[in-house]
Formats: structure tokens, sequence, C-alpha cells
């Protein structure tokens, strides 16, 4: 109910229909990211996740596991 409920507050600020954009997640793997990431499908979006590992932390090369 929560997640229909913001898809449907997500759609109507970004003012598009679920058939004309496809959207870029940045995602870390960390909770944010994934729920933001999962707003997107549930917007009926078919999103592409991006991972990108700036080398700043040693554990970073791993984060993008949870993501696929």
């Amino acid at each position: 109910m929560l997640m229909a409920h913001l898809a449907s507050t997500a759609t109507r600020l970004v003012g598009l229909d679920a058939v004309e954009c496809a959207p870029v997640v940045a995602c870390s793997g960390g909770p944010d990211s994934v729920a933001l990431l999962a707003l997107a499908v549930a917007t009926g979006r078919t999103p592409t996740a991006v991972c990108v590992d700036h080398g700043l932390r040693a554990e970073a090369g791993t984060d993008g596991d949870h993501v696929r």
C-alpha cells in the first residue's frame, strides 16, 4: 500500500507517463538506493541500476553484488 502510494506520487511529481522514460538509478546496494530502485519499479518503469566503484573504500567492490 505504501509503495503504491509512493509510486503514484513519484509519477505525478515527475509528470511522466510510465511508458515515457526508463530511469537510471545510481544504486550502491544500501537501503536508500535499493528503496529508490524498488520505487522506480513500482511506478511501472523498467529502471537500469548503475553501480560505480570510485575506489574510495576497499569493500566498495562488493557493494554492487546486492543489486544484481
